[in-house]
């Protein structure tokens, strides 16, 4: 009896302990990401900024300015780790074969997208990727229901978009971009963000499922998974600090979209072809 009870405590003391680490975890990162921006900075730049959402908070960045907030050493190093860029002529590239392919679902992840159904839960070990990061999300990690899980966040859109707007705020670290270039590029992804999403909550999601689809969740063994679920978490509970400073998704700029065009020409123009932590991924 004393033994059970001794086993008991122990483990009561440690599920307290990870309970307090997580959300003194969580409050460091809301603290973190609050938005006080660094000289002239509007909304409207703040919506393309938190584009990059999840991959800035898992990097421990900030949303204060349209560049990234990390060194210059660390986001040549992330560009590389990410997407393999370690040139701008190599950045350029990529950022133009990704815009171009903004969404594009292949044929496996059509078949996946179109076999998943909400009340599934995965016991496919490893076969259906969807279904494995949507178990994940719901029933391993809890940040978000199942019935949360809609058609509509079935699809790359947003963690495509995602890894552009992230290549794009450490890219102006880098050196590899030029402001002007930068926000073209960004006005270009929140018309696209705008067109497919119509919450922070509903892209945040979407990003993380994109993410899963794209590489593997392995729900037995989930690893660094659950610090990746947990920018989720903070993300959506940070209207407050955070998301509230950003425009609506309501409101499209229809400037914004000629200037995205405008991008585009610009792009094409410089003659660039195909080529695009401690959590790394071939993205």
């Amino acid at each position: 009896m004393i033994l059970w009870t001794a086993l008991f405590l122990w483990i009561g003391a440690l599920c307290w302990f990870f309970y307090i680490r997580l959300h003194l975890t969580v409050g460091r990162l809301h603290r973190r990401i609050a938005f006080k921006p660094r000289g002239a900075f509007d909304s409207h730049q703040l919506f393309g900024c938190l584009l990059s959402g999840n991959l800035a908070v898992l990097e421990q960045d900030d949303f204060n300015q349209l560049e990234s907030s990390l060194s210059i050493r660390r986001a040549r190093d992330l560009l590389a780790i990410y997407w393999g860029i370690e040139s701008r002529a190599h950045w350029l590239s990529a950022i133009e074969a990704r815009l171009r392919s903004l969404g594009e679902v292949s044929s496996a992840e059509r078949i996946l997208i179109d076999q998943w159904r909400p009340e599934a839960f995965s016991d496919t070990e490893g076969l259906d990727p969807l279904q494995d990061v949507c178990t994940f999300l719901s029933s391993e990690a809890h940040v978000i229901g199942r019935h949360e899980i809609q058609e509509s966040h079935l699809s790359p859109m947003a963690w495509d978009i995602q890894q552009v707007a992230y290549a794009v705020r450490l890219g102006l670290v880098a050196g590899y971009t030029r402001v002007e270039s930068a926000q073209r590029v960004m006005d270009r992804l929140q018309r696209e963000a705008r067109q497919h999403y119509v919450s922070w909550n509903d892209y945040f999601l979407s990003s993380l499922i994109g993410m899963g689809m794209r590489h593997h969740v392995d729900i037995f063994s989930p690893g660094d998974w659950h610090r990746i679920a947990q920018t989720y978490t903070v993300l959506r509970s940070s209207w407050d600090r955070l998301l509230r400073h950003a425009s609506t998704w309501s409101s499209i700029d229809a400037s914004a979209s000629q200037a995205a065009a405008a991008a585009l020409a610009q792009i094409a123009d410089r003659g660039m072809r195909d080529s695009m932590t401690s959590v790394r991924f071939q993205l």
